[in-house]
């Protein structure tokens, strides 16, 4: 089953758009709480009835019980999104959204290997599609984030390198508009992340032996965007400090934050408000760096 949409250069605000949308239509939120409560994600009444609090609940549970949470619920979602209908699609949306993160970085590690930003995110975005409708879940029920990472990108690469044998049948002349292969995944993964972890650490946001993988791949993302914020002036060393903190493998509590800088754990969650909304104002930047 197909469930890819069209994308263009702007492919992560078309979903990102198409998300809202389907957070607007309050019985998708019902449909999706009434799957994950069945599948034991969530007990009677306790999931969010708003699809983007659903996720950031999810998001929350993944940090708290690491890899087996996240299996469990994307179990359920990846089951169903292999089925035919409005149910299938909700389903893929779902994943789709949640691995939106990934996406994006797998899409900015492409762009470093010599592929523009907005065919990169056309490839890495029609793949994620593809691989969560067609998952192999009977075979695959464990580590089921990082397959879909995996998949997508190695599904990516190798369109984005077919697209350019394709373009290597051209005139000579032309065929300088080629760009070379993107390199081969694993040791491009271990690079970027050893890159990101010396950065954070260096920046004083995360200790030089810390985990930065995730379920999700939140981790490294929250890192890499952190570090520019530092460097950019964006947000103060203490205010990116407290978002690292939140945004561990292993969060820290906001009364051992409180603690160590002596104020209340309420000032700490108006530091970590205020510097999300100073991010927010500030993506257009990062999303322009990055592109």
């Amino acid at each position: 089953m197909n469930h890819s949409i069209a994308v263009t250069e702007n492919a992560f605000t078309r979903l990102n758009a198409d998300w809202r949308a389907q957070c607007a239509n309050e019985a998708n939120a019902c449909v999706v709480a009434g799957w994950l409560t069945e599948a034991g994600v969530f007990q009677v009444g306790e999931a969010p009835q708003d699809l983007a609090d659903l996720l950031e609940v999810l998001a929350v549970k993944d940090r708290r019980g690491g890899r087996a949470h996240s299996d469990l619920w994307l179990a359920e979602l990846v089951r169903r999104s292999g089925g035919q209908g409005e149910e299938a699609r909700l389903a893929c949306r779902v994943v789709i959204q949640a691995m939106l993160p990934a996406a994006m970085n797998i899409t900015r590690r492409m762009r470093r290997h010599g592929r523009g930003f907005g065919d990169a995110a056309h490839a890495v975005i029609g793949a994620l599609y593809e691989v969560v409708a067609a998952y192999p879940l009977r075979r695959r029920p464990r580590r089921i984030a990082a397959n879909l990472a995996m998949d997508t990108l190695q599904r990516a690469t190798r369109e984005l390198a077919s697209d350019c044998s394709r373009e290597e049948e051209v005139p000579l002349e032309l065929a300088g508009r080629c760009d070379p292969p993107v390199a081969p995944v694993d040791p491009a993964e271990l690079a970027v992340l050893a890159d990101i972890a010396a950065r954070a650490a260096t920046a004083g946001l995360w200790a030089a032996d810390e985990e930065l993988t995730s379920p999700r791949v939140e981790v490294a993302e929250v890192a890499e965007l952190l570090v520019w914020a530092l460097r950019e002036q964006v947000l103060e060393p203490i205010a990116a400090r407290t978002l690292a903190a939140h945004h561990r493998v292993d969060p820290v509590p906001d009364e051992v934050l409180a603690l160590e800088a002596g104020v209340s754990p309420s000032t700490v969650r108006q530091w970590r408000c205020r510097a999300r909304q100073r991010l927010r104002e500030a993506a257009p930047r990062y999303i322009a760096a990055a592109a």
